[in-house]
């Protein structure tokens, strides 16, 4: 949320001057455009450092219990938080690049929630889609159609490449909510079953 208040001079003459210097905006077009440079710089921060060894740990951890156990998958969901600008997204994008080049037969999907809808309700019908177009299952989209394709119970002899979905400005998703007879639609239904997938030791996902 947001507020605007109108100040009087005094107030405002007392404010510093937050006009940025030629030289300020050039080197923020450079950053823009020069995406490397901008990932050095988060590289070479020790608690960003901190932060992508926390999070490639724990994908790695996911990934290597892939396959193992009779094909039970570490239950794993993780939910990143913090500032804008504090290298979130970048951070996750180093480690979910590596972890693709380690691990070449799992199935990643990044989706900003945002890009795909104006609504909890209509974000989570273009996830549930994207998901189902990610699996190359066939026909309208469904939580049991998805379900099924990402199961892989222990009695399965073929093993069922693990699902990594990364959802960008997932809070947006909370849009959707409850019905009276208290079942869960929108995207707060869709945020309820990824948990409980991801909670399936049975489930590659």
């Amino acid at each position: 949320s947001s507020a605007v208040t109108k100040e009087s001079p005094s107030a405002k003459e007392s404010l510093p001057d937050m006009k940025r210097t030629v030289a300020e905006k050039l080197r923020c077009c450079q950053s823009a455009l020069h995406s490397d440079e901008v990932e050095d710089m988060f590289t070479n921060s020790p608690r960003v450092k901190q932060h992508v060894q926390a999070i490639r740990s724990f994908l790695e951890r996911a990934m290597t219990a892939y396959g193992r156990g009779k094909g039970r998958f570490y239950p794993s969901s993780l939910y990143i938080c913090g500032g804008p600008g504090t290298g979130k997204t970048t951070s996750l994008n180093m480690c979910i690049d590596t972890c693709s080049k380690d691990h070449s037969d799992a199935r990643f999907l990044f989706r900003n929630v945002v890009s795909c809808g104006a609504d909890g309700p209509s974000q989570a019908k273009r996830l549930l889609e994207d998901i189902k177009n990610k699996l190359r299952c066939s026909g309208e989209a469904s939580y049991a159609k998805i379900e099924k394709a990402l199961s892989c119970p222990p009695s399965r002899e073929r093993r069922v490449a693990p699902f990594v979905l990364v959802l960008d400005e997932i809070d947006m998703l909370l849009s959707g909510g409850v019905r009276s007879d208290g079942k869960l639609f929108g995207g707060n239904k869709l945020i309820h079953t990824m948990l409980r997938w991801a909670a399936d030791p049975n489930c590659a996902f």
